[in-house]
């Protein structure tokens, strides 16, 4: 990016694609090298009813949203397991935005499937509860924080509670294999930042700014939604977090408490020796162009060295970047050397629907639910 340098946040507040990446491949290499025991893991995610949705606008409560959402899965653990004297591993990923940057806290957890003895020793569980058992633990561990708080009276609990469906979402994959892949990928996923560069089109001529999903929104009727750019703005900053919040939190066996007992009595698992990086000056030619094509093919999986007719290895010969020599290459090679234009979404078959404000009583476990990663479903 330019001036990304210089003048450019090098905090977790930031948005950009650039930094997210970084970001994403730290963490998941932090938690397959450094946290992560060789047991079995799923990927657990819980989210709340739309009508609770507002009382956690207060970021405060998000991070006792996670506490209670690894309680849950600890209780239910337990309980399969037969036993209170060990716990679970977890870490927990705060999420506040939905596909259409809609205020949708919820709650990513990548946790053992399984309890932790004191001295190390593993139990499995074999059992995967049902999603509906998982969602009404948590619902009752909500809704009673939010009474003990004062921000609901008993009255809104007894409507909760009569809903036919709880309006608390839960998906629970299958399960995680110890590898070195899977779960760096599910990591990555579990940082994902609130906003996607490749669904945003600019429409200079209105001055707005459309932001798209994949799937259609049930409560916008559209898979699309269309900001005034201050509207936009807004809509962002309410997903960036405050100083010094935490958004990644490890608990049970995972946690910082529980892994400095382990290594003072030499339970912790040993991290990969690395090489030291060698000196920027020191190293060879050929080692710095090796080293961004490492960066690349870790950070995107893709290897940028690899010819996709041949599958060849390549090495760079030049570096353009003269704006009117790249312009004689692509005339050369018969490619577009202008920009693709770029075209707002097809209206909805009612044009005012998107725009309406839907009633509602309860919400069904599909809106506006994160997708479940394409690795585990």
């Amino acid at each position: 990016m330019p001036g990304h340098d210089e003048g450019h946040r090098r905090d977790r507040a930031c948005l950009c694609p650039s930094c997210h990446a970084k970001r994403q491949a730290a963490f998941g290499e932090f938690v397959t090298e450094e946290l992560l025991d060789p047991v079995p893991h799923r990927h657990v995610v819980l989210s709340l009813p739309r009508r609770l949705r507002p009382f956690f606008r207060r970021r405060k409560r998000l991070t006792r949203l996670a506490r209670l959402a690894y309680e849950t899965l600890k209780e239910l653990l337990q309980a399969a397991a037969g036993t209170h004297g060990a716990v679970p591993g977890a870490v927990a990923c705060l999420q506040s935005a939905g596909n259409l940057l809609d205020w949708h806290p919820h709650v990513h957890l990548l946790i053992s499937w399984g309890l932790f003895r004191r001295d190390g020793s593993f139990i499995p569980v074999k059992e995967t509860p049902d999603p509906e058992t998982v969602a009404r633990l948590f619902r009752h561990k909500v809704l009673r924080m939010l009474l003990e708080e004062g921000a609901i009276e008993e009255r809104v609990v007894g409507n909760l509670l009569a809903w036919p469906h709880t309006g608390f979402g839960a998906h629970v994959s299958r399960e995680i294999p110890a590898d070195t892949k899977t779960p760096a990928t599910v990591a990555r996923y579990m940082t994902r930042p609130p906003i996607t560069p490749e669904r945003m089109l600019g429409d200079a001529g209105n001055a707005r700014v459309i932001y798209r999903s994949d799937i259609v929104h049930p409560r916008h009727q559209a898979n699309f939604r269309v900001f005034d750019p201050l509207d936009f703005l807004a809509e962002v900053s309410a997903h960036i977090p405050d100083a010094h919040e935490k958004t990644t939190l490890f608990y049970g066996w995972y946690s910082n408490r529980t892994r400095g007992y382990r290594k003072r009595h030499g339970l912790l698992k040993e991290a990969r020796v690395k090489e030291p990086a060698p000196d920027r000056e020191a190293r060879a030619p050929l080692e710095v162009r090796r080293s961004w094509a490492r960066l690349i093919r870790k950070v995107y999986e893709v290897d940028p060295l690899l010819c996709a007719q041949c599958g060849g290895t390549m090495k760079v010969i030049a570096v353009i970047e003269r704006p009117a020599v790249v312009r004689q290459i692509l005339d050369h090679l018969g490619l577009p050397t202008a920009p693709p234009q770029l075209r707002a979404p097809p209206k909805p078959p009612n044009h005012v629907a998107a725009d309406q404000p839907r009633d509602w009583s309860y919400e069904p476990f599909f809106d506006d639910t994160p997708l479940p990663d394409p690795l585990l479903v």
